[in-house]
């Protein structure tokens, strides 16, 4: 082998070796964005995954405070309709029992005052408008056929206090 030979192999060589060389750098060049920017698309769509998740976990926690809420709020509404029953039932036998407490006294008296007159006719109208229904409608009739006497003194009135 001569010389000169050598010389055009290595010049051959070192020819390749460069064109290689900068065939890599170029590629290198080319790729290691490429694989940047690929690596942060994929972080990215796993960071938003994570994000998605997180706000259908908590869309979850919504429902269930929200379903928990209407249950209770619904179970408090029961128990306060039931509450309201009981205290219109007891009105109503309340306001009977005062009733049949003012015809009783007018029958035995013979007579029904203005005061207690008046007093009936109020609570007589309370107790219908809360479906109050029994006797009392029989025996409003007869205090409204009662004799009426006004009361003499202040001692035959009932007295009502104003302490505050």
């Amino acid at each position: 082998m001569d010389l000169s030979n050598l010389s055009e192999n290595i010049q051959l060589y070192s020819g390749f070796i460069i064109a290689l060389s900068s065939f890599v750098a170029t590629l290198v060049g080319v790729v290691r964005p490429l694989r940047k920017w690929f690596f942060e698309k994929c972080t990215n769509k796993n960071e938003m995954n994570r994000r998605i998740t997180k706000i259908e976990d908590d869309i979850g926690n919504i429902n269930q405070f929200i379903t928990e809420l209407k249950e209770d709020l619904y179970s408090k509404f029961e128990n306060d309709r039931i509450e309201q029953r009981i205290m219109k039932e007891a009105t109503i036998a309340s306001t009977r029992n005062d009733l049949t407490a003012i015809y009783n006294n007018a029958i035995e008296k013979g007579y029904i005052s203005d005061y207690d007159r008046e007093n009936f006719e109020k609570m007589y109208k309370v107790y219908s408008d809360l479906g109050g229904n029994s006797y009392i409608h029989e025996i409003h009739d007869q205090i409204l056929k009662m004799p009426n006497k006004v009361a003499a003194n202040k001692h035959t009135r009932r007295k009502v206090s104003n302490r505050r």
